[in-house]
């Protein structure tokens, strides 16, 4: 083995994430050491009888049309997450991204990297459901409730609508707040806005709001 292919060797078996070369029907022509830290086996390959028995079934007819796409192309493949099974039985998530290598004498391969994401996929689903929790406890509020951008309202809940009288909470989005105050304090308004974005506090004021109909 010359000293360049003894130093990438190196790397690849260094390397934190597994990689492995796959011929063009999908066989295995090399896995790395990472598959063992990552997923617990030796050889996963042949455990699963099959390069794609540890993806999830789920995700598994995407994972094989997004190989076979590649495959018959040079350019990089774009990442994918999907699903594979660690040898306990749990389901790891991990982001793949392969190139075409078939053509290149030394890999005669496609090369593809897998990460293992599975803790940021966890974190982003904890924040999505947290998120959808809070935005259901927003809509079912019976206190008016709207949000706004740079002094346009991006959000309203129902109890905002019927308190404007507006047919549905849509009725205010992208409406700016001052259409929803009396004209003379409608400054005052735009300032306190501009204050708390400065990072002051505003304490609370009772005002009078003008319906979407134009009534107080």
């Amino acid at each position: 083995m010359s000293r360049p292919d003894a130093f990438f060797r190196e790397v690849v078996e260094s390397s934190r994430d597994i990689v492995v070369v796959m011929a063009h029907d999908g066989r295995l022509r090399y896995v790395n050491g990472a598959v063992r830290s990552v997923l617990g086996y030796d050889d996963p390959w042949q455990a699963a009888g099959d390069v794609f028995a540890l993806v999830h079934e789920a995700d598994r007819e995407r994972v094989m049309e997004d190989f076979a796409a590649s495959v018959d192309s040079t350019s990089p493949g774009v990442p994918i997450t999907f699903r594979m099974r660690h040898r306990d039985g749990t389901w790891r998530h991990v982001e793949a991204s392969g190139v075409n290598l078939l053509d290149h004498e030394a890999v005669a391969g496609f090369l593809v990297s897998l990460r293992d994401v599975t803790d940021r996929v966890e974190a982003e689903t904890r924040h999505e459901r947290a998120a959808a929790r809070y935005r259901q406890a927003l809509d079912t509020s019976p206190q008016a409730t709207a949000i706004h951008q740079d002094g346009v309202i991006v959000y309203a809940n129902a109890a905002a609508a019927k308190l404007l009288g507006a047919d549905a909470p849509e009725d205010l989005v992208d409406r700016p707040v001052t259409d929803f105050v009396p004209g003379h304090v409608a400054a005052m308004i735009q300032a306190r806005m501009a204050r708390v974005l400065e990072g002051e506090e505003a304490g609370l004021i009772e005002e009078q709001l003008r319906r979407i109909d134009g009534s107080l």
